[in-house]
């Protein structure tokens, strides 16, 4: 049942005590490596009245930096005055900065500006308005009238409470507002075990080198999909191989993103620099390209043979054998083409799905969420098994290692395999699904593969070939996120079809065929469905 409700007032600790059970299970867990600075912010929260943390609370569940004390009303907090007064004096936050006016007017709305500054005229946007009172009035004298309207506060060590929302829910993308999605229901979370000792980094290095790495992500991420020379610059960064799986996976995923905005815009020695440190798929792939591109045909085929010899993935060992000119058989796609008349509609696989359902059975556009989905639903335990380290707190969506290539060893030990009951394996999904209905898992949308759906997918589909489904995705979880057909169509038992749907001018990717080769090779029906402008 939920804690909270959207029409009833929280408990009047509710947000004091998140803040504070987040700040203190991240001490318990990691005091032996958090600096002096770190701790000493920990304290400051700790010294805090009650009023006062209620307040604090609130404040850092804010989204902007700016925060106007006419716009902090909470009904827990008895005496907004006092408890603000207290959080400047511990230093949690700075009362009334002003270094950048462009910063501080954009937190008041033009008629607010208007009241206050009458002698500018008013003109749009709004950028051009505050340019012109930048120009005509003093810094201090614009401080002082917004001031005298509104005081704000900013909040000090804001980047210490994100270190600390990254050590107790181990993403650098989650935080305070978790708990109460959670409180009202919104989010559920799979019980599993927690280990007494479950921190992500073992050392003050392996958190500090990640925390780097974080920074660097960022950056690169803003500098968009064609970055300029400079962000040369950034290379040396991410230069080294790192022991720890985690920073590893993301310093090359960022490494393979900014190596491929090199690409796009012509750079191509920083490129080759940056696939040739990553340690993860497509990089080899995308080097190999390059080479050709600039006509090193010897080293781009030496870098072809060795990834035949030791592939990272199937696409990349697919992307080698055909750069190296050796046919691997394979069976031809079915394809039917279909006309298209009029204008082309808004969604091209519901027409398709209309055309095929017109006469005879269901069906819908679940795409990846019918292999992925049916994976969560058979391997439930696999997912939430207690291994060592995956598990750091109670709010996670899956292990950290879901997606890792020794995913499935770590588990076999102590895991029963699905597949091998395939006469109970309709039940165990539809007990599944029954059982967990509506708890987070990253595999999984409950609205997409609903109950109904599932038992007409049961119904209708074989185990025998469920489980041939199951077991492709398990040969490379994390290949087969992506590609599957768009498509899954129930005509009667036994008779069902995966239709992948290409409208004028798309073509079947590398990843789509892939899957549809697999589903070939077992006699699963599928074919892709093209429609042409007549």
């Amino acid at each position: 049942m939920p804690k909270l409700f959207v029409d009833e007032a929280p408990p009047i600790d509710y947000y004091a005590t998140n803040l504070l059970t987040l700040i203190k299970d991240v001490e318990n867990q990691y005091v032996a490596i958090l600096n002096c600075a770190e701790l000493d912010f920990a304290r400051r929260v700790y010294s805090l009245d009650a009023d006062s943390v209620r307040l604090y609370a609130r404040l850092v569940s804010r989204t902007r930096p700016l925060l106007r004390l006419t716009k902090l009303r909470y009904t827990e907090v008895r005496s907004r005055s006092d408890a603000m007064a207290e959080l400047v004096a511990v230093g949690l936050v700075h009362w009334c900065p002003a270094t950048d006016l462009n910063g501080l007017l954009d937190g008041w709305s033009m008629v607010e500006l208007l009241h206050l500054f009458p002698e500018i005229k008013p003109i749009k946007p709004k950028s051009d308005y505050v340019h012109q009172v930048i120009d005509h009035f003093e810094f201090d004298s614009v401080v002082t009238r917004l001031q005298e309207h509104d005081p704000w506060v900013v909040l000090n060590f804001a980047e210490l409470l994100v270190l600390y929302q990254l050590l107790f829910f181990g993403d650098p993308y989650q935080g305070l507002s978790t708990f109460v999605l959670h409180d009202l229901g919104r989010l559920r979370f799979e019980k599993y075990q927690l280990p007494a000792k479950r921190r992500l980094f073992a050392d003050r290095f392996a958190l500090d080198a990640y925390l780097d790495l974080l920074r660097v992500t960022e950056i690169v991420r803003d500098l968009g999909p064609c970055p300029d020379r400079s962000a040369v610059a950034l290379l040396p960064c991410l230069w080294h191989k790192s022991a720890h799986r985690l920073l590893e996976r993301r310093r090359s995923r960022t490494l393979n993103r900014l190596a491929r905005g090199f690409e796009r815009a012509g750079n191509f020695d920083a490129a080759l620099s940056g696939y040739s440190r990553s340690s993860l798929a497509p990089a080899r792939e995308r080097k190999v390209r390059i080479l050709n591109k600039l006509g090193d045909v010897e080293a781009a085929k030496e870098l072809a043979t060795e990834m035949v010899r030791r592939p990272w993935t199937t696409l990349e060992m697919e992307f080698a054998y055909r750069s190296n000119k050796i046919s691997v058989p394979n069976q031809p796609i079915p394809q039917t083409d279909v006309p298209l008349f009029g204008s082309q509609p808004d969604s091209i696989e519901h027409h398709a799905l209309g055309q095929l359902t017109k006469c005879l059975g269901t069906g819908w556009h679940l795409e990846n969420q019918f292999p992925m989905g049916l994976f969560a639903l058979a391997f439930w335990d696999w997912i939430y098994a207690p291994i060592d380290g995956v598990f750091v707190n109670a709010f996670q969506s899956g292990p950290i290692d879901l997606f890792w290539p020794d995913f499935f060893s770590a588990r076999q030990p102590r895991c029963e395999d699905p597949l091998q009951h395939i006469d109970l394996l309709s039940e165990k999904l539809l007990r599944t699904h029954h059982d967990k209905n509506g708890i987070t898992n990253r595999l999984i949308n409950w609205s997409v593969l609903t109950q109904p759906r599932l038992e007409r997918i049961v119904e209708v589909i074989d185990p025998i070939i469920l489980c041939q489904v199951l077991s492709i995705v398990r040969e490379s979880l994390e290949e087969a996120r992506a590609g599957f057909p768009d498509l899954t169509v129930l005509y009667e038992p036994g008779r069902f079809e995966f239709v992948e749907v290409k409208g004028p001018g798309d073509r079947v990717q590398n990843n789509q065929k892939l899957w549809i080769r697999r589903l070939l090779e077992r006699d699963i029906p599928v074919r892709v469905m093209r429609f042409s402008v007549t």
